[in-house]
């Protein structure tokens, strides 16, 4: 056999061996990963029937087919875009507010869901046994039922335990303070939360405002008046206040509750109460590689449905606002450096005399310009005028209106997850 001939027949056996590696799936030249795979169309040889018909002139007989599979169901995110892109503008801005549901003011809550759509509620003002507090809850949903926005509300409690409990009475049972709740076994305290989530489920309640993330500066303890005074803090290490975070998060899971982490990006070190005062609100340590961040890094990783962001300030992230106003601590910090895409909420705009010279329906707007998502307002007639302020922002200025709408989306997301809305 010539040489000539020799180098011939291996080429051909090289082709060969190449067409079937790629046949069964071996990599293309240049290893796996290198570049994107190229869509080729492949044309499959004639069957025998087939060969056949054409020669005779009969129809050729079917193909088998291969069944192809369903399409993916879509994902929170992208249910909740096509229902965001349904409502109209005004009920869009309604999903970004969270209106408080206190017993002198239930007819203005429920007027504000109803007329105006304001998507959220939370109960305020101390409520008693589970008999009383379930229709409230129904009553509200309905309101939003009337609204034409075809989704439910989340409805919101502060029950964290100890001090903190907004709901009291029959049917739900005392819940200790933080402190005391650290010092339970993760596995205990798991199961305090659920059932904690289960008297919550019986009431009509889908989040709870709760676990407190903040860590109190040892050095001030309870001179902390939000939080230490009130042993609100799961410890004065920040190492050791993430795993109860942990714990009470998969707990409220675990009933089907939503779970809250406040109060961004910590308000252990002030030393007066936002709710209460305008001095004495900054911390003058934190910094965006603070190890008081970590707790809330441990809370995200647990699946916290919602981060609260303090009306404190901290003028070594930024000089200039309040930490719901600023885009450095809001977008930054908490969506950029800790990865959070979640929904972002505001602490109580409504009381908070530390934002008191902000118009109210201002507060509303510069929070979502900051990058949040639900402002929050223990006052049910404020709602009507921060969906007013968030509408007229949106109409002059198509980037806030994009913004509005990404932040809609991320709480509808929430609803989907909570069974709260649905496509198709």
């Amino acid at each position: 056999m010539s040489d000539r001939t020799r180098t011939a027949r291996l080429i051909v056996l090289l082709t060969s061996l190449g067409s079937l590696a790629t046949a069964c799936g071996g990599p293309p030249p240049g290893g796996a990963g290198v570049r994107p795979p190229t869509t080729t169309t492949s044309v499959a040889p004639a069957t025998t029937g087939e060969r056949h018909a054409t020669a005779t002139g009969a129809a050729p007989s079917p193909r088998p087919t291969t069944p192809t599979s369903p399409p993916a169901p879509a994902t929170p995110a992208t249910c909740a875009a096509t229902l965001v892109d349904r409502l109209t503008p005004a009920q869009r801005v309604g999903q970004l507010v969270m209106i408080g549901i206190s017993a002198d003011a239930r007819p203005e809550a429920e007027r504000a869901v109803s007329e105006h759509a304001v998507g959220n509620a939370f109960f305020i003002g101390g409520w008693r046994d589970v008999d009383a507090v379930r229709p409230i809850s129904d009553a509200m949903q309905e309101a939003a039922r009337r609204s034409g926005t075809g989704l439910g509300l989340l409805v919101a409690a502060d029950q964290e335990g100890g001090k903190v409990q907004q709901l009291k009475g029959e049917g739900f049972p005392p819940v200790p303070s933080a402190v005391r709740q650290a010092r339970l076994a993760p596995e205990e305290l798991r199961s305090l939360a659920t059932r904690l989530g289960r008297t919550l489920t019986a009431a009509g309640v889908n989040l709870d405002l709760a676990p407190v993330a903040d860590t109190v500066d040892p050095r001030l303890g309870r001179a902390n008046e939000p939080i230490g005074r009130w042993d609100r803090q799961y410890a004065t290490d920040p190492q050791q206040v993430g795993p109860p975070v942990s714990a009470f998060i998969t707990g409220l899971h675990a009933a089907g509750v939503g779970a809250t982490i406040k109060h961004f990006p910590g308000i252990g070190r002030v030393r007066a109460n936002t709710d209460f005062s305008a001095t004495g609100i900054d911390d003058p340590v934190m910094t965006v590689r603070d190890a008081y961040l970590e707790p809330f890094a441990d809370g995200i990783a647990a699946g916290a449905d919602v981060v609260m962001v303090a009306t404190a300030r901290y003028p070594r992230i930024d000089p200039t606002t309040h930490a719901a106003f600023s885009r450095p601590i809001v977008t930054e910090l908490l969506r950029g450096r800790l990865g959070y895409q979640g929904v972002v909420a505001t602490d109580d705009l409504g009381v908070a005399a530390s934002v008191r010279s902000v118009p109210t329906g201002q507060r509303a707007v510069r929070f979502v310009r900051a990058g949040g998502d639900l402002a929050l307002t223990g006052i049910a007639t404020d709602g009507p005028r921060m969906t007013a302020a968030l509408l007229a922002e949106a109409g002059r200025d198509p980037a806030f209106a994009a913004q509005v709408r990404a932040a809609a989306i991320r709480v509808v997301a929430l609803k989907v997850r909570r069974g709260l809305a649905r496509c198709g």
